[in-house]
């Protein structure tokens, strides 16, 4: 069988009856060994001599099993990140993208007037009349609302930090370890 090498020496691909070989080539008449080269296609190079190294099965195999651990690891943390995206997007669903536009000034508002209870708070004031509520009592709502998003968002970003460190050091373990790591948030 013939297996072709590319300007790096990687073998990179193989053909049983090649009717003419253009570019560098390995002949290898060995039937396991042939077989074995097929599995690890792309993850053997040869020495300089143009030759299997030493122990070249086995340091292909870790390098395949290296690619394929880190696509996993990258895979579950994205989906770590969306888990975290969709608990908070769930939970953010109840207001409309009008309202979360006004946060940042009910925010600044609410802040300032913590800051100097006679701080101007004319959003909050025009926000509490029209709904019928004191003032002071909307700005102390408008601030829980804060705190509670915020203590919300924390939560979340500390179940994903956590999870990241479980799928790292799965990383560092195995793919089989890697792979029993649930991708789920708790919070």
């Amino acid at each position: 069988m013939i297996f072709f090498i590319d300007d790096n020496k990687v073998i990179t691909g193989f053909q049983i009856f090649p009717l003419e070989t253009n570019g560098d080539h390995i002949f290898i008449d060995n039937e396991e060994k042939s077989e074995k080269l097929k599995e690890v296609i792309g993850f053997v190079s040869l020495d300089e001599n143009n030759q299997l190294p030493n122990n070249w099965y086995e340091n292909a195999l870790l390098l395949k099993n290296a690619e394929l651990i880190e696509s996993t690891y990258q895979l579950k943390i994205q989906a770590v990140h969306a888990n975290a995206d969709a608990f908070t997007t769930d939970h953010l669903q109840r207001y409309s993208q009008v309202e979360k536009e006004t946060w940042a000034t009910q925010r600044n508002e609410a802040e300032a007037w913590q800051q100097d209870n006679n701080a101007s708070t004319p959003k909050l004031n025009q926000l509490a009349t029209a709904r019928g509520i004191e003032r002071i009592a909307f700005i102390q709502k408008v601030i829980e609302a804060i705190n509670t998003l915020e203590d919300l968002s924390f939560q979340v970003v500390a179940a994903q930090q956590a999870k990241e460190d479980e799928l790292l050091a799965a990383k560092h373990i195995n793919l089989d370890a890697l792979n029993a790591v649930d991708t789920t948030l708790t919070i």
